[in-house]
């Protein structure tokens, strides 16, 4: 037999041998108790036999398997199974162990900047993530991200930063009722659904088990975001599982394109600034924002507060929106607008704000002050902080807090209000 041509991705090894039209899909790479384990596909194009010859699960650190699928195959196709299926195994287990190529820091160019797909909420090359209690709009302002995306329109408020089409992955509704979605959301922007732009599927298997297929949608489509509506299902365990979470979060970087996730809040979280399961979930996502809402007393209208909780580089500031649903006798969608607004309007959303941007809403109602005096209105707000903290705090944000004869101010040209959503340092969260 010719050497086998290998194609590596992330979690799954393809060989293929042209000359002889077989070929060895290795997917679902996992390690479990010292050996390494995946499902293998053999393929042919050798008539009568021309599909699929063999699927199953493989242990490819053992010998007797390879010494039964070389049989097995053998009474079908008159080849040198023996050796094809050893090539597979032993460039598996060394790809594994191997791992990517080495490469020198130094010849490596630094990333200068955060890039953006739909700034703020969807970063370019990693999983961003929306979480909120049921019945909040998640997967709603998932969808209308989805759209903004495929249309270049500002459906959030926000335009994208480049177009592209959207493969969205749902495990907890159907077709129709994202249809019906749709519909509404273009309605209420005012625009015709794209064609062909907008991809979706409902999901059965894990993310993991699905991974293969995805990629290929992803290649035939030209996918530019994936949306994962919702990541508990998309797991395919316990939430809490660390490694189901690791390994779904590395499934995520196969795609090779930007992801985003719907979660939900965590159950017992006593601050609301996390998503439910495995701390894993905030660690391998680039960004997350939370999303609160509350109902508001005149109209079919709610707000919506947005809080980024995570960010790898620095926290983006509040954001507010206003979402207003229009809906026929029958309780079906007709319209679906995302109106930006101020957060603060929410009735306890100031609580969600980090002590930099309390002092910036403090200092701008009330005028400068000394420190004893900022202390004493943030305790008026329900808020506690040392004298310590929150001179630390006006120090660190020199671009921010200004001191004069009055005590602490603002440099007013270089803050914007809440509503306005520019990004302030990471540093200054609680």
């Amino acid at each position: 037999m010719n050497p086998a041509q290998p194609t590596f991705l992330l979690d799954s090894y393809r060989f293929s041998w042209p000359e002889d039209g077989i070929e060895i899909l290795v997917d679902r790479l996992r390690e479990h108790r010292g050996e390494l384990q995946c499902e293998m596909s053999v393929r042919t194009t050798i008539p009568p036999y021309a599909g699929l010859l063999r699927q199953a699960n493989f242990n490819l650190s053992a010998a007797r398997p390879r010494t039964e699928w070389a049989n097995d195959l053998g009474r079908r196709i008159d080849l040198d199974w023996h050796d094809v299926i050893e090539q597979a195994c032993v460039l598996s287990l060394r790809r594994w162990r191997e791992g990517e190529p080495i490469v020198d820091l130094t010849e490596v160019e630094p990333r200068q900047k955060e890039a953006f797909l739909l700034p703020p909420f969807i970063v370019e090359g990693a999983a961003s993530g929306i979480f909120a209690d049921g019945g909040t709009g998640k997967s709603l302002f998932a969808l209308a991200a989805a759209l903004s995306v495929a249309t270049g329109e500002a459906i959030l408020g926000v335009y994208p930063e480049r177009l592209c089409p959207v493969l969205y992955l749902d495990w907890e509704w159907d077709a129709e009722a994202h249809a019906e979605r749709l519909q509404a959301l273009c309605a209420g922007a005012g625009i015709d659904p794209p064609k062909e732009m907008i991809w979706y599927r409902h999901e059965l298997a894990s993310a993991l088990e699905s991974a293969p297929t995805v990629r290929q949608l992803i290649g035939q489509h030209g996918i530019g975001l994936v949306v994962v509506d919702s990541l508990g299902f998309a797991r395919g365990g316990e939430p809490e599982s660390a490694e189901l979470t690791i390994k779904l979060f590395a499934t995520f970087r196969t795609y090779g394109v930007p992801v985003l996730f719907v979660d939900h809040v965590a159950k017992h979280s006593t601050d609301r600034q996390h998503s439910f399961g495995s701390v894993y979930t905030r660690n391998s996502a680039r960004l997350m924002w939370r999303i609160d809402a509350q109902d508001e007393v005149i109209g079919s209208s709610r707000l919506l507060g947005l809080v980024n909780t995570k960010s790898n580089l620095r926290l983006q500031r509040p954001r507010g929106l206003r979402l207003l649903i229009g809906a026929d006798d029958d309780g079906r969608l007709q319209t679906v607008r995302f109106e930006s607004c101020d957060p603060l309007s929410m009735v306890g959303f100031e609580k969600s704000l980090t002590l930099r941007d309390q002092l910036i809403r403090i200092i701008k109602a009330n005028g400068p002050g000394e420190v004893e005096d900022l202390r004493a209105r943030l305790l008026g707000l329900d808020v506690k902080a040392s004298t310590s903290t929150i001179r630390g705090k006006l120090g660190t944000f020199k671009g921010v807090f200004a001191h004069g004869e009055s005590g602490w101010g603002l440099l007013e040209n270089r803050v914007a209000g809440l509503d306005e959503g520019d990004p302030v340092d990471r540093s200054g969260s609680l």
